[in-house]
């Protein structure tokens, strides 16, 4: 069981680590990539706490009372949902991952090209 939370600290702090980059990368380049890693790290940080939290807590409290026998079926619907958010979070980054690489990237309002800061048309 302790190995289990090792792991999950470990996969915790590399979402965090993709997060606060992701966050970064947010603040000094505005675009599509950049919104969509962030919302995807922090989906993914978010689903890694509760997922201490579920096996910290949830689990071991439903395994000691009767009320368990009675409920299992509700542990599949909650991994059912946070495979969902899982997904999307993947998405996410494919999506990012796809804009960033292709120069896709949307323009931000108010930013000049590096081509017109150059030659400025008159």
């Amino acid at each position: 069981m302790p190995l289990t939370y090792v792991m999950r600290a470990i996969i915790l702090l590399a979402h965090l680590s993709g997060l606060v980059l992701s966050i970064i990368l947010l603040a000094k380049k505005k675009g599509t990539p950049a919104i969509l890693a962030t919302v995807a790290f922090g989906l993914l940080f978010l689903l890694d706490i509760g997922g201490i939290l579920r096996d910290a807590f949830l689990n071991d409290w439903l395994y000691r009372t009767v009320v368990f026998r009675n409920v299992q079926w509700a542990m599949g619907g909650l991994n059912c949902c946070c495979g969902i958010f899982d997904l999307a979070a993947i998405v996410c980054l494919i999506i990012a991952l796809w804009q960033a690489v292709s120069g896709r990237m949307a323009p931000v309002r108010g930013e000049e090209s590096s081509a017109e800061a150059v030659n400025p048309q008159e």
